[in-house]
């Protein structure tokens, strides 16, 4: 807008206002010049400065993350339109801002923001691995026990606590008489239906790979209905992965924690309100822009032990020894240096101001005693400028005297008699039980597990679904063959097979981004790309992907196989002259110089038992004769693939 513009040309030119200096990184100032000739637009404010701060203490940022929240909010219900940017100076600000968001409800998207450990499914699928693998691990037992299984509160682990120090082992003590006397029905009810399930467990610990074990954990001990939205699932799954990854029967928690640490939880939710990094919205414009944590330092760099410039004479450098005394070299290379992060710092802010189209709100939060308190007014004091390396220090001088201040409350601690448990504990409804379904549901829709527990507060329901999949993991080239396929056969079309595939080359891209490919991706997408198009041009290809009332891509199920619960996701399957068709997808590749039917045998060997266990689950659902085939996309070949009567 206009009053937009002219208020960042009011406060960045005296800022920048200087020649060029390429040795400093000074940029001239160019003024901005607006569009927009709308009369009405030049009386609005563009832009709005909150400082928050505490008379006597530090002031804590939630202030400003509920403010920046709530201002949100209220942008966005202006408008249905609207859409809304929060921009940050780097993803360590994302916890604070995050958790305001969730307190107000505000659904957003983001890319790398939400760690994955942070997210509560993960905690949760953790706490149940330690539980499992370190039987005699007080921390992880603990954990387990506050976690929505069972749901103690802080007074009853403290309880536990004590009869672990009189000499009781955990087991005892969780059973021990006077210690169930202290719990409440529910908790009771809680720790005699999960302990049992518990044991099992453990017992099967280490006799095969965790990830089926954690699987069959998770579903049956009711987290899987506590954590039954699509994000929590795509989090669980991308830990699962993580697990199964490491290819033992054990699960190394040291390695779990470092690569979880590199990860970010998927941002499935679409949403007018995006939340990202200022050098992620680069290149981009949104409606409205918030500014938050601008008092912000970023991490103090240490002192290079060599400083360089390149000059027409050659290079000029400077070692720190020496540095302070009169004329060194060292310390003018050093101002230069220190100079030429605040250019780039003003730059940075320059950036993210100029992503508006129609508002700005920018907010800091000053060191103590910046804000002071006269009655009912608050004034600035001589603490309030912010350091030089901060976002708002550049143009600090020109905006300050329009500023809103805010005066904020400081964090009190709570008494240790209040801290017991503050927040409603979320935990699985009183009665809740997990019985699988011995009859499998109707093909048409899908398989579902019926949890029990009659009185409400949770779905008695999960429902394994596939749609929106998106791929992930080592294998991210089959997965996103898998998923283009599925694609193909959902979104049926006039065009030839070979010019939707060509359409969707930016889907199968962004596909291979999402998993997390970028090395050697203009290849791996052409790989993807060839082996789509040849396979779509086999009649075989054609007719499994054909439309049918009775077909299912992707689909997930779930059976009682010898005596376990067994979970399944099957590629294709319809139903055609009375016949069941299952059909999986292979993009394994031939050996080098081997024949096309030796590796024909090979996949049909190497594949057989997991066609065998899809065939079980269907003849519990129908009666119907059943043909099972591997599609192998390399070769685009339909390979039928015999089963036990």
């Amino acid at each position: 807008s206009t009053a937009l513009v002219d208020w960042v040309n009011a406060a960045f030119r005296p800022a920048m206002e200087r020649p060029m200096d390429i040795a400093t990184g000074a940029v001239a100032y160019a003024p901005a010049v607006s569009i927009e000739r709308d009369e009405a637009a030049m009386t609005r404010v563009g832009a709005e400065v909150h400082l928050f701060g505490c008379p006597t203490e530090s002031a804590p940022l939630h202030g400003e993350a509920r403010f920046i929240a709530t201002s949100a909010r209220k942008l966005l219900k202006s408008n249905s339109k609207y859409q809304v940017a929060i921009l940050l100076r780097n993803r360590t600000q994302a916890p604070i801002l995050l958790q305001a968001l969730r307190d107000q409800g505000l659904d957003h998207q983001g890319s790398e923001l939400d760690r994955l450990a942070d997210e509560p499914a993960v905690h949760d699928l953790l706490t149940l691995a330690g539980a499992i693998a370190k039987p005699h691990d007080r921390l992880s037992n603990f954990s387990f026990l506050r976690s929505p299984v069972v749901g103690l509160t802080l007074h009853a682990l403290h309880a536990l606590a004590r009869r672990l120090g009189n000499g009781f082992n955990l087991a005892s003590a969780l059973l021990e008489p006077r210690f169930l006397s202290q719990l409440t029905s529910a908790e009771r009810e809680a720790v005699e239906r999960t302990l049992p399930r518990l044991r099992l467990f453990r017992e099967e610990y280490q006799k095969q790979p965790p990830r089926p074990l954690l699987e069959r954990a998770w579903v049956t001990t009711g987290l899987a209905a506590v954590h039954a939205d699509r994000r929590s699932q795509e989090s669980v799954e991308a830990l699962l992965t993580l697990i199964e990854a490491q290819g033992t029967h054990w699960i190394d928690f040291g390695a779990l924690d470092r690569s979880l640490s590199d990860l970010y939880a998927t941002a499935s939710t679409e949403s007018r309100l995006l939340v990202m990094t200022i050098h992620q919205a680069k290149g981009l414009e949104f409606d409205h822009v918030l500014l938050p944590f601008t008092s912000g330092q970023p991490r103090a760099d240490e002192r290079p032990g060599l400083l360089w410039r390149q000059t027409p004479e050659g290079l000029l450098a400077a070692t720190r020894k020496g540095s302070g005394e009169d004329g060194s070299m060292y310390d003018w290379l050093e101002h230069e240096h220190k100079a030429r992060v605040l250019s780039e710092t003003e730059r940075v802010l320059y950036v993210a101001v100029t992503r508006a189209r129609k508002s700005l709100i920018m907010t800091a939060t000053l060191p103590k005693g910046a804000i002071s308190t006269d009655g009912a007014s608050a004034k600035l004091s001589d603490k309030a400028t912010p350091k030089a390396n901060t976002l708002i220090a550049s143009i600090w001088q020109t905006v300050v005297s329009e500023a809103t201040l805010h005066v904020v409350k400081p964090d009190k601690p709570k008494p240790a008699a209040q801290a017991t448990d503050a927040s409603p504990l979320q935990r699985l409804p009183r009665g809740w039980t997990w019985r699988p379904a011995r009859e499998m549901a109707d093909i048409e829709v899908a398989r579902v597990f019926r949890l029990g527990a009659e009185d409400d507060g949770l779905s008695h329901q999960i429902r394994f679904e596939s749609e929106s999949w998106v791929p992930g993991g080592a294998v991210a080239v089959g997965n996103v063959v898998h998923e283009a396929l599925r694609w193909l056969s959902e979104h049926p079309s006039d065009k030839s097979r070979r010019e939707q595939v060509t359409l969707m080359r930016p889907l199968i891209r962004r596909w291979l981004l999402q998993s997390g490919t970028t090395a050697r991706l203009e290849a791996k997408l052409t790989q993807i790309m060839r082996e789509l198009a040849r396979a779509l041009e086999n009649k075989d290809c054609q007719w499994l992907l054909k439309a049918r009332g009775s077909a299912r891509s992707e689909a997930p199920f779930a059976a009682i196989i010898d005596g376990r619960l067994t979970h399944v996701r099957i590629d294709r399957t319809f139903v055609e002259d009375g016949i069941r068709h299952i059909i999986d997808y292979k993009t394994a590749r031939r050996h080098r110089n081997e024949p096309k039917a030796a590796f024909r045998a090979r996949q049909i060997e190497a594949h057989t038992a997991q066609l065998e266990r899809y065939a079980t689950v269907f003849r519990q659902i129908e009666d119907l004769p059943i043909i099972a085939a591997l599609f192998l996309t390399s070769t685009s070949e339909l390979v039928t693939v015999p089963l036990c009567a």
